[in-house]
């Protein structure tokens, strides 16, 4: 294994480590950008691309309740015109 991959893996996993639990990872954030170039995929259809369904089952599930998150707290700081 080269210096390279073996610093550019070492610096992943800490990356993984380090996040906090209640925020997504970078393989999470990254799944929006692959959705708009490779279009709309099952997890399977994900996997086949080298992607583990658990880890990708585990992203959606995560994503998921990122959006709910999100939209709980813009209902939250809707504004309403005052009668």
């Amino acid at each position: 294994m080269s210096d390279l991959t073996e610093s550019a893996e070492m610096l992943s996993r800490r990356l993984r480590e380090s996040a906090p639990p209640d925020e997504l990872i970078w393989s999470q954030v990254a799944v929006p950008g692959q959705r708009e170039r490779d279009g709309a995929m099952t997890v399977t259809q994900r996997a086949a691309k080298g992607v583990r369904t658990q880890s990708r089952g585990a992203t959606v599930v995560r994503l998921t309740l990122a959006e709910q998150q999100l939209t709980d707290a813009l209902t939250l700081l809707q504004r309403h015109t005052d009668e």
